[in-house]
C-alpha cells in the first residue's frame, strides 16, 4: 500500500534540516475500488483529482494498481516541496464544501478506509519528463534495530538498479505511518520497457548479489505492485 513510516525513519541517515528541505515529498492517497462500481469509481475518482488541482494549484496524478494482492485500487499522488505547502493545500481543501461533498460521494464506489502516506525521496529520481505512464512500487519495512542500515542499503540498491536497468529509479522513506517503511519506484514508458527491465534485473549479478546480501535489513513483508497512470 505504498510507503508508510515515521520522522525517525526519514531521518535515519541523520540529514541536516537543509538537506531534508531540498528533498521532494509526495503525498499519496490509496483506496480499494468496489468491483461492482468500477467504471463510476474511475470517472469520479479522476473528477476529484481535477477538483483538487483547481483548488490548490497542485497537479494531482491518478493511478490504478495492477497485480495488487489486495485488489484493484486508485491512487492519487501530488508532489510538494515543503511541509508548509502541504499544510496550505490541505487548508484549502478543508475550506471547500464542494470538495468535501465530492469526497463523501465516493464512499459507495470504494471499499475500506483511505490510506494516506507522505513519502520523502532520499536517492535517485523519477525522471525529468514528469510521472511516467507506468511505475513499479516495491514497498518494504526496515527490520527492527536496523533503520540506518536499511536506508543505506536502500540507497545502494537504487544506484545499482538504475545502472542495471538504464531507467529512473527512486528510493524513499515514509515520513508518517508504519515505522521504518521503505520504497523503490521505477518508471517505465510502456509494457515492452517493463518486460525488458525484468530481464535485465534478473541477469545483473551485481544487483542480485547486493539484494541478497542486504535482505536481512528488511522484514518479510515486501510487495511489488505495478501502477498505470490514468491522468
Amino acid at each position: 500500500s505504498g510507503w508508510r513510516g515515521s520522522d525517525r525513519a526519514a531521518c535515519a541517515c541523520d540529514p541536516t534540516p537543509s538537506d531534508s528541505a531540498a528533498r521532494p515529498r509526495w503525498v499519496a492517497r490509496r483506496r480499494l475500488i468496489n468491483p461492482g462500481r468500477f467504471r463510476q469509481a474511475l470517472g469520479d475518482g479522476v473528477a476529484v483529482a481535477t477538483a483538487v488541482t483547481e483548488l490548490t494549484d497542485v497537479p494531482v496524478v491518478v493511478w490504478m494498481s495492477q497485480y495488487d494482492p489486495e485488489g484493484a485500487a486508485m491512487i492519487w499522488s501530488a508532489r510538494f516541496e515543503t511541509m508548509a505547502d502541504i499544510d496550505d493545500a490541505f487548508g484549502r481543501l478543508m475550506a471547500s464544501d464542494g470538495y468535501q461533498d465530492q469526497v463523501e460521494a465516493l464512499d459507495g464506489l470504494f471499499e475500506g478506509q483511505a490510506t494516506d502516506t507522505l513519502i520523502e525521496i532520499l536517492a535517485g529520481d523519477l525522471g525529468d519528463q514528469g510521472p511516467a505512464p507506468f511505475v513499479s512500487v516495491i514497498a518494504a519495512t526496515a527490520a527492527n534495530g536496523r533503520q540506518q542500515e536499511a536506508v543505506a542499503w536502500g540507497v545502494d540498491i537504487t544506484e545499482k538498479a538504475s545502472a542495471a536497468l538504464s531507467l529512473p529509479v527512486a528510493f524513499g522513506v515514509g515520513v508518517y505511518g508504519r515505522y521504518g517503511s521503505l520504497g523503490w519506484i521505477t518508471s517505465y514508458e510502456d509494457a515492452e520497457t517493463i518486460e525488458d527491465a525484468r530481464g535485465k534485473m534478473m541477469a545483473d549479478a551485481v544487483l542480485q548479489s547486493a539484494i541478497d546480501d542486504g535482505s536481512g535489513n528488511v522484514q518479510d513483508d515486501a510487495t511489488n505492485i505495478l501502477l498505470g497512470r490514468l491522468t
